[in-house]
């Protein structure tokens, strides 16, 4: 019978670490000021917006509009143009980095913005399957650094016997 070690460990990054969920946000999903990339919540924008009727309708209108000139106008240019500057709308910030180069290096004219990975409570999170990959390049790039053959498959392959969760 094969004996388990249990490990808890707390995940130190030394670079940006990025896991995508496949998603995008469009530039109508977020708005570009200050240096940073702003998510607001929808629910909270939409609620805000209902308390004046014209802000309201212009704001549908804006998310329905399939007119290529109005299609391309970005959500905080539109907020702007109907003289909405509240910004205590939930969601959350991600600080520009500077490299940012699509559209001739500037960061406001980003066309998408790719989805990190989060949990049911929207905070973002790496999964174990992610983390059991790191550790199975740390082991091969330690343990088995000059070996010419790596034990894959069969009754000796430690990796199948990684859990992370």
């Amino acid at each position: 019978m094969k004996q388990y070690r249990e490990f808890e460990f707390k995940l130190r990054t030394l670079a940006p670490v990025f896991i995508g969920s496949g998603e995008t946000y469009k530039q109508r999903e977020y708005i570009y000021e200050n240096d940073a990339y702003y998510f607001p919540n929808f629910v909270t924008l939409y609620r805000k917006l209902s308390s004046n009727q014209r802000q309201q309708e212009a704001f549908e209108n804006y998310l329905m509009s399939s007119r290529r000139q109005e299609k391309n106008i970005r959500l905080g240019e539109f907020l702007r143009k109907i003289n909405f500057t509240d910004r205590d709308l939930g969601g959350y910030s991600i600080k520009a980095t500077g490299v940012e180069v699509e559209n001739n290096g500037d960061p406001d004219r980003l066309n998408e913005i790719a989805k990190f990975i989060k949990d049911p409570q929207g905070r973002p999170y790496i999964p174990g399957t992610s983390l059991k990959g790191a550790i199975r390049t740390i082991l091969i790039n330690t343990r088995f650094k000059g070996v010419e053959k790596i034990p894959w498959g069969g009754s000796d392959d430690i990796f199948h016997d990684i859990r992370v969760s």
